[in-house]
C-alpha cells in the first residue's frame, strides 16, 4: 500500500467517525425529547418505557461497535508513534 493511499484511508477513518459521533448527538437530542414525551405521558406504561430504552440502548451498542472497529482499523493503519502524535492534542483537552 502506498503512503497515499494509506494517509488517505486513515482521514476517511476519520470523517467517518466524527460523522458518527454527530450521528449520536442529533441521535440523543431526538431520544430526550421523546423521553420528555413519554414521561409526560400519565398513561405511559413500563412497557413502553422498556421499550424505549431497550431501543435506546441498542443504538448505544451499534455506536459502540461502530466506533470500536473504526478505531481499529485506523490503528492497524498507524504506527504507535503515529497514532500518538494525531491523538495528542485530545489528550491535552480532556485532562484539563
Amino acid at each position: 500500500m502506498s503512503e497515499n493511499s494509506r494517509v488517505k484511508q486513515i482521514i476517511a477513518i476519520t470523517k467517518q467517525a466524527d460523522e458518527e459521533v454527530e450521528a449520536l448527538a442529533k441521535n440523543l437530542d431526538t431520544a430526550s425529547k421523546e423521553l420528555v414525551k413519554l414521561n409526560s405521558n400519565y398513561d405511559a406504561t413500563r412497557g413502553e418505557a422498556n421499550k424505549f430504552f431497550d431501543q435506546l440502548d441498542g443504538r448505544r451498542v451499534r455506536f459502540q461497535e461502530r466506533i470500536v472497529d473504526l478505531r481499529l482499523k485506523a490503528r492497524d493503519l498507524m504506527t504507535q508513534e503515529e497514532w500518538q502524535a494525531v491523538y495528542a492534542r485530545a489528550r491535552e483537552e480532556t485532562s484539563r
